[in-house]
C-alpha cells in the first residue's frame, strides 16, 4: 500500500519499478523451457516378447536435449522407472560377401595301395557351407592328382565332390602354382582327401660325369644321376567359407525446416542472413536463389552476433552458358547443434544475392531400448540426469553388436505433463494466471496513487 504524504512522482516510480520487475520475470519465464514438464509418448508395435525397439529423434527433442543427450530419458509409464537406452547416429548399412579361410584339423591318415593316401579332415563346428580347400605343402616342382569326398552333416554318407583334379607347382620354370580346389558350396561334417601317387621319383639336378682316356683319345664316358623319392607332405589343410558382413554405406541425413530466417537489412553494406533452428544436428545450409552466373565467398558462423565461431568458409557460385550448368549453393560444415546461424559475405563490395529460401540438412539420431510386452513408455527430459547416473546400457550395446534387429517405433507430438502436482516457479511466471495477477495489481496500485493525489488536492 502507498503511504500518505509521499510525492506523486515517487509513487509513480514505485509503480513503474513494480511493473518492470514482474514483466522481466514474466519474459524470462516465457522464454525458458521447463524441460522436465514435457514428454513424448512412444508409439510401439504389438509385442509378444521382450524386443529391442528403435525410433528416430525429432526436432522437438533436439530443441530441449542437451549437447550429449544426457537429459533424454526413457521412462516406463506404469512404475515411472528409467529404462536403459542407447542414442546413436543413424547409419545406412549394406551387406558385403567376403571369403574367409578356416583351418581344418587332420584327424587321421590312411595309407592305401597304388602309392596313395587318404586324409580324414574334420570341419570346425558351426562353420556353414564350404566351397573350397587348400593343401599347404613345402614341396616344389610337383604334380599330384587329388580326389575329395564330403561327409554329409548327418555323418551317414560320403559324396564325391572332386575327381582326380591336378595340383601342381612349376616354380622351377615360372611362378605358376595351384594348391587349391574349388567345388559347389555345401555343408559337410568331414572331408576325405585322396592323394594319388603321393610319392614320386625325381632325378637330381646334379649329374656326375666320368670319362676314360687312352693315348690322348677318349675311350669311355659315364654319366651318373641320383634319383630322389619325394613324398607329398601336407603341413595343413584350410577350407574356405563365404561370410556376409554389414558395413556402413553412409550416415543417414534428412532435411530440417528452419524455425525462421531473415535478411538483416539494417546494414546495407554487409547484409547478414540470420537463421534460427531447433538445435538439430546440422551439417549443411543451402541457399535457394534464382540468380545465375555469380560467385560469392561467404562465411558461416554459429551463435548470436557476439559469437564469432566460424563453421565454414566457402564460395557459392553458379555458372550457366547454353547447355552448360555448374553450381554450388550449399555450405557444408561439421555437425553442430546451435540455436542460431549467420551467413555473411566475405567481400562486402559484391551485390547482395537475392535469396528465396534457406534449407537445412543434418544427421539423424535414433534411440534404442529394450521394451517389454504390455508396457507403455515415454521419452522425458530430466535436468538431474548425468552420464554417471544414467541406467547402464551395456546390455543394449551387446545386443546391437550381435546383430539383433530392433523393431521400429515412433514418437508422438510433445505434450505437457499436466499431472505433475509439484510447484514450479518458472511455470507460474509463464502462466496466464500470473499475467492476470500482474495486471490487477497494476490497476490497483495506479488507482490508489490517483486517489491519494486527488485527496491531496
Amino acid at each position: 500500500m502507498i503511504r500518505k504524504g509521499k510525492p506523486v512522482s515517487e509513487q509513480i516510480k514505485i509503480v513503474v519499478s513494480f511493473v518492470m520487475l514482474f514483466s522481466g520475470a514474466f519474459t524470462a519465464g516465457v522464454t525458458e523451457v521447463e524441460a522436465s514438464a514435457y514428454y513424448h509418448e512412444i508409439s510401439l508395435p504389438s509385442l509378444n516378447k521382450e524386443q529391442l525397439v528403435v525410433f528416430p529423434l525429432i526436432s522437438d527433442v533436439y530443441e530441449v536435449a542437451d549437447e550429449n543427450y544426457t537429459n533424454v530419458c526413457i521412462v516406463e509409464e506404469e512404475d515411472g522407472e528409467y529404462v536403459p537406452r542407447l542414442i546413436r547416429k543413424k547409419l545406412r548399412m549394406t551387406e558385403r560377401t567376403i571369403e574367409k579361410k578356416h583351418s581344418a584339423a587332420i584327424r587321421n591318415l590312411d595309407k592305401k595301395e597304388n602309392n596313395s593316401i587318404s586324409l580324414l579332415v574334420n570341419m570346425p563346428e558351426d562353420l556353414g557351407p564350404i566351397h573350397g580347400l587348400k593343401l599347404d605343402t613345402p614341396l616344389r616342382d610337383y604334380e599330384r592328382s587329388v580326389s575329395v569326398y564330403g561327409q554329409s552333416a548327418a555323418g551317414d554318407s560320403w559324396e564325391k565332390i572332386v575327381s582326380k583334379e591336378l595340383l601342381y607347382d612349376y616354380s622351377r620354370f615360372a611362378d605358376v602354382r595351384k594348391n587349391r580346389l574349388t567345388f559347389p558350396e555345401k555343408q559337410y561334417s568331414a572331408l576325405r582327401i585322396d592323394i594319388h601317387a603321393v610319392t614320386d621319383v625325381q632325378a637330381s639336378r646334379l649329374m656326375k660325369l666320368r670319362e676314360t682316356f687312352e693315348d690322348t683319345q677318349k675311350k669311355e664316358r659315364t654319366e651318373t644321376k641320383t634319383l630322389e623319392r619325394r613324398p607329398f607332405r601336407v603341413d595343413s589343410v584350410h577350407v574356405f567359407v563365404h561370410h556376409t558382413e554389414e558395413e556402413v554405406e553412409a550416415v543417414v541425413t534428412k532435411n530440417y525446416s528452419p524455425e525462421s530466417w531473415s535478411i538483416d537489412k539494417n546494414r546495407a553494406d554487409e547484409p547478414v542472413v540470420r537463421v534460427s533452428t531447433n538445435r538439430e544436428p546440422l551439417t549443411q545450409l543451402r541457399v535457394k536463389t534464382e540468380s545465375r552466373n555469380f560467385s560469392r565467398p561467404v562465411v558461416l558462423k554459429a551463435g548470436s552476433k557476439d559469437d564469432n565461431r566460424i563453421l565454414a568458409r566457402q564460395t557459392l557460385y553458379d555458372l550457366s552458358y547454353r547447355d552448360f550448368r555448374k553450381n554450388r549453393t550449399t555450405v557444408k560444415f561439421n555437425e553442430t547443434r546451435t540455436r542460431h546461424l549467420r551467413l555473411l559475405p566475405e567481400k562486402v563490395e559484391n551485390t547482395p544475392l537475392p535469396i528465396e529460401d534457406i534449407e537445412l540438412r543434418g544427421h539423424v539420431y535414433e534411440t534404442v531400448f529394450l521394451a517389454k510386452p504390455g508396457k507403455s513408455y515415454r521419452l522425458t527430459f530430466s535436468a538431474k540426469q548425468t552420464e554417471a547416473s544414467m541406467p547402464d546400457n551395456t546390455v543394449i550395446k551387446e545386443l546391437v553388436k550381435k546383430d539383433f534387429s530392433p523393431v521400429p517405433a515412433t514418437l508422438k507430438p510433445r505434450r505437457k505433463d499436466t499431472a505433475s502436482t509439484t510447484f514450479s516457479l518458472r511455470d507460474f511466471l509463464s502462466s496466464k494466471l500470473f499475467f492476470i495477477i500482474v495486471i490487477v495489481l497494476m490497476v490497483a496500485v495506479l488507482s490508489l496513487a490517483l486517489y491519494s493525489t486527488w485527496k491531496q488536492v
